[in-house]
């Protein structure tokens, strides 16, 4: 039987607008937060990014969204009863994967695609060998592209694992062919989405399920 993992952007170029009906929805400790950002900009996107997480959230749980109660594993990773969830975000838009099951490891990441100087040598240092020699074989012009694939990736596993970069980028291999695919030492079975909203992003979706149904509810309005 297939788990439905259901996935919305929230659309951050004009945060400004929308910050102020929603600050009201952030606690204590997220106010305080958004008030500590040095640049207005980046206040109103965290609010907008946060406050929309919210109305999500308390969109599949039937809850008012100001009165979500988060708790937190030990690197920060957000959690709630009935419910699995991650978010991720860029300078443009937030990302938010869903799942309606309690106890699921889903992790999101979105990427915009910045032009990254000599990936071979950020591979070498970061990446499996496996995904190095796998990127030093391809052509020049497709290299770019697949670092950002493999490297969305990964974020998005270790966010899975919930314990961010500090995981290890090298402990683990992406595979992208035939289809992507985890590979990890405990030859666990999880599932990979890989995909691109547009031509400036990536996104990636990794879940501890090995048979996942994806399903795009686009932005969230």
């Amino acid at each position: 039987m297939s788990l439905s993992v259901e996935y919305w952007f929230v659309d951050l170029q004009n945060s400004e607008q929308q910050s102020e009906k929603l600050f009201s929805l952030l606690n204590g400790d997220e106010k305080i937060r958004a008030k500590c950002f040095k640049f207005q900009e980046l206040q109103h996107k965290f609010i907008v990014g946060r406050g929309c997480l919210r109305q999500i959230l308390g969109f599949y749980l039937h809850q008012d969204p100001a009165k979500l109660n988060f708790f937190y594993n030990q690197y920060g990773k957000p959690k709630l009863n009935k419910i699995s969830f991650n978010f991720s975000h860029t300078k443009q838009y937030a990302f938010c994967g869903v799942v309606q099951k309690e106890a699921i490891a889903i992790g999101v990441d979105i990427e915009a695609r910045e032009r990254r100087n000599n990936v071979l040598a950020l591979a070498k240092r970061f990446f499996h060998s496996d995904e190095y020699i796998y990127l030093e074989q391809i052509k020049a012009e497709k290299r770019q592209a697949t670092f950002l694939q493999i490297w969305t990736a990964k974020e998005a596993y270790l966010k899975a694992k919930g314990v961010g970069l500090q995981g290890g980028l090298d402990r683990f291999k992406v595979q992208l062919e035939p289809e992507p695919k985890i590979i990890t030492p405990e030859k666990l079975d999880w599932s990979l989405k890989i995909f691109s909203k547009d031509s400036d992003h990536c996104q990636a979706i990794a879940v501890n399920y090995p048979d996942c149904d994806y399903i795009n509810r686009g932005f969230w309005n």
